[in-house]
């Protein structure tokens, strides 16, 4: 099990949010591939009722997890 120090999670914000678009899609779709529930959970939000800056925080905590 992989524990979630506070330097290793600013790594991971710095390494997301140094991304370009095309580079993010490809995290999300490998993410679809090994946890697809993970990300439905996150593209579900918008059909809850939660608004595009509410998923866009959720979408990066699931990027940089």
């Amino acid at each position: 099990m992989t524990l979630f120090t506070p330097p290793l999670m600013a790594k991971a914000v710095k390494t997301v949010d140094g991304m370009d678009m095309s580079e993010r899609i490809r995290l999300a779709d490998e993410i679809h591939v090994q946890q697809p529930q993970l990300l439905a959970s996150v593209v579900v939000l918008h059909r809850m009722g939660s608004s595009y800056p509410q998923i866009e925080v959720a979408l990066h905590i699931l990027l940089v997890s």
